[in-house]
């Protein structure tokens, strides 16, 4: 039987003069990318073109501000719920994608289907989707919706490359949590956590983008480090010169925060729910994986906690 378009390894990178790389949204791990990527010597060197797709004009006045090397026409404003505007982003020869979904909407999957089928009309070469470490703990429906939208993509005759990253080591307000001595939790201080740097993602993903044909149809699993929240306390005492004590919140604390993230982000229930619902899964169970795949990737050792901080502090 002939081989089939997507399954080809004869993919252009997304570092070739001709490219057109779209992100699908502005968030902390596609900003994490895009600085790896306008930072990398093969951007300098050839110079792809760039569109970012934002929200609101806010959210345009903030990403160009956070790189002024972008063209004025390198920033879309839309909400990628409408279908005419996933349309727009793809169009006018766009050839990679690196795509994250909105969390907690129930209609991040049906976002992600609609990138997946206007990218494959508009004949993307290459589309990354960053999903989430083990999508198919479906107890967590962040997770749950991520699976969905990973099954579609696999049967979407497009060539592509699924990363999965653990949590992030960003989550956490390092300097915030020096100057109140705390290192506050949702779940367990003492189970194991992941602890990933979003700077070792935008690494893989560059490498994966800049080498397409390497990495089609692969899945990826990014974990860094396992730490309990006590250990990650101790970690940033160490570093800081200062005592933190990890504290967990309480039930009805951890309540509060979930509805208030909801209601900032614009959000009702399904938000606040799902949230709540991550929360309790890991609290019994954490979420661990393995390094290996990560430090293959990376050609080293992943950023360690206790590294991080230090880039945090500036110590």
């Amino acid at each position: 039987m002939a081989s089939v378009p997507y399954t080809t390894t004869d993919i252009p990178s997304a570092f070739d003069p001709s490219s057109f790389i779209l992100f699908t949204n502005v968030g902390k791990t596609c900003r994490h990318v895009l600085t790896a990527l306008l930072a990398s010597p093969q951007y300098a060197a050839k110079h792809p073109r760039i569109r970012v797709v934002v929200h609101s004009e806010g959210s345009a006045a903030s990403l160009r501000a956070a790189f002024p090397p972008l063209p004025a026409d390198a920033v879309l404003i839309g909400d990628v719920r409408e279908l005419s505007v996933v349309r727009a982003a793809v169009a006018g020869g766009i050839t990679h994608v690196f795509h994250v979904g909105p969390e907690f909407t129930p209609l991040e999957a049906t976002i992600g289907i609609n990138f997946m089928d206007e990218a494959r009309t508009a004949g993307v070469r290459f589309f990354v989707f960053a999903s989430a470490l083990h999508p198919f703990r479906r107890k967590m429906i962040n997770h749950r919706i991520k699976l969905d939208a990973e099954e579609y993509l696999a049967e979407a005759r497009l060539p592509y490359c699924v990363l999965q990253p653990s949590d992030h080591m960003q989550n956490n307000d390092v300097k915030g949590s020096v100057e109140k001595g705390e290192l506050v939790q949702l779940y367990s201080v003492e189970e194991k956590e992941a602890f990933l740097d979003l700077a070792d993602l935008a690494e893989v993903a560059v490498k994966v983008l800049a080498s397409p044909g390497e990495h089609n149809l692969a899945r990826y699993e990014l974990f860094g480090y396992a730490l309990t929240y006590k250990e990650a306390a101790e970690a940033l005492s160490r570093v800081s010169g200062k005592p933190v004590q990890a504290r967990k919140l309480q039930r009805e604390e951890a309540l509060v925060y979930c509805e208030e993230r909801a209601r900032s982000r614009g959000e009702r229930e399904y938000h606040a729910n799902g949230f709540a619902m991550m929360t309790a899964y890991n609290d019994r169970w954490g979420l661990l994986g393995n390094s290996n795949v990560l430090r293959w990737l990376l050609g080293r050792k992943p950023t360690t906690w206790e590294q991080y901080c230090k880039r945090v502090l500036g110590v």
